[in-house]
């Protein structure tokens, strides 16, 4: 690796450890690692990962700032409510380190897109937040034979492990069986001391940086807990296990096992052509962009619902139907997310694919 003055200078205390070096520094330098998940957990991953030189850094998060992620996800502030986390998060991480390279995916992960985006990067950090996104990660990380760093948190209480590491134990090792869905809960529905995710996602970033390295105490095969309350920590080993057929969630090149789709912060979507031919339905759409964006739809069946205004909407028009829409169906599906939390008994859909040209012209024919 050949560094200029200024990067000597930056990695100059981390390249003093023997244990790093010009060398350890370098490996740093040419890995790549994703981060799955910009919230909570991703935040001080993140940052410390950045920090460390990792030379190519991915995030995938499709979700934007709210008021409610700011006692812990440490990236963001006030003046970054209502915009995508990954456009935050790199243009942070690059003023941090401007000598790395910060790749942003503003979706969620899926099993259409997991293989892909999953395959570009050495090593994976799951820093969501639900069940089915979990095994997702795990499942391609293993077909792909990728090593996973795992963390998780529960209202004072945090594990962290490797996964997939040289033939080690999987998450499905640790856990077989999805849970069922009374038992599956988030820092929304749970709640977490703002500190926790901190302490977790740290640990996190040291586990990516020991693999890089080539640390012989990875913390592979062991599941490390820890508790915010009383500052314990215990380790429980786990035992590869070797009866789950992986290649039975493999259907046409992509994984198509059904509860990749079942998380809590999955909901629903309809396309154009179902939009338009449901004529005995109310349907109420909600157009989430800036009030000077055009193509510019005034209809009694049409409300501008800026998406940085929607946290503090107190009641929506008498309709059956809600639909969510923006130009490119990304800051609609945040929308989506939040409307849902706050009218859980309205039936909320998300524009799929936005408003395309498609959609402008069979709304010229519909009114």
């Amino acid at each position: 690796m050949t560094m200029n003055e200024q990067e000597e200078k930056y990695y100059k205390r981390q390249i003093l450890l023997p244990e790093i070096g010009i060398n350890g520094q370098a490996l740093l330098h040419n890995s790549s690692v994703l981060i799955v998940g910009a919230g909570g957990l991703g935040c001080p991953i993140l940052d410390f990962l950045a920090r460390a030189g990792i030379g190519k850094i991915g995030v995938v998060d499709g979700d934007i700032v709210e008021i409610s992620n700011l006692h812990r996800q440490s990236l963001y502030t006030m003046t970054d409510i209502g915009e995508l986390k990954v456009n935050i998060a790199q243009k942070v991480l690059l003023n941090i380190n401007p000598f790395i390279k910060v790749e942003t995916y503003s979706e969620m992960l899926t099993n259409q897109n997991a293989l892909t985006i999953i395959s570009q990067y050495d090593i994976v950090v799951d820093a969501t937040d639900n069940y089915p996104t979990r095994y997702l990660v795990n499942d391609a990380c293993v077909v792909l034979q990728k090593p996973l760093v795992y963390g998780a948190i529960y209202r004072f209480e945090g594990q962290i492990g490797v996964f997939n590491y040289k033939g080690g134990a999987t998450y499905r090792c640790l856990f077989p069986n999805y849970p069922k869905a009374a038992s599956e809960t988030n820092c929304s529905t749970a709640g977490v001391i703002g500190v926790l995710p901190g302490i977790i996602g740290l640990m996190q970033a040291n586990e990516v940086i020991k693999i890089i390295l080539n640390s012989n105490e990875v913390l592979s095969n062991r599941l490390l807990s820890y508790s915010a309350k009383t500052g314990r920590t215990s380790t429980i080993n786990i035992r590869r296990n070797n009866s789950f057929d992986y290649s039975t969630l493999m259907k046409n090149g992509q994984l198509e096992h059904n509860f990749y789709a079942q998380s809590c912060d999955s909901l629903e979507d309809i396309y154009i052509d179902e939009l338009f031919s449901k004529t005995d339905f109310n349907i109420c759409l909600i157009d989430v962009r800036d009030p000077n964006e055009e193509p510019i739809f005034k209809h009694k069946s049409v409300i501008l619902m800026p998406l940085y205004e929607i946290d503090s909407v107190q009641e929506l028009p008498i309709a059956d139907l809600y639909v969510t829409i923006c130009m490119s169906g990304v800051r609609s599906k945040s929308a989506q997310k939040i409307l849902n939390r706050q009218f859980p008994n309205k039936k909320i859909l998300n524009l799929k694919g936005g408003i395309t040209p498609e959609f402008i012209e069979l709304w010229k024919k519909k009114m």
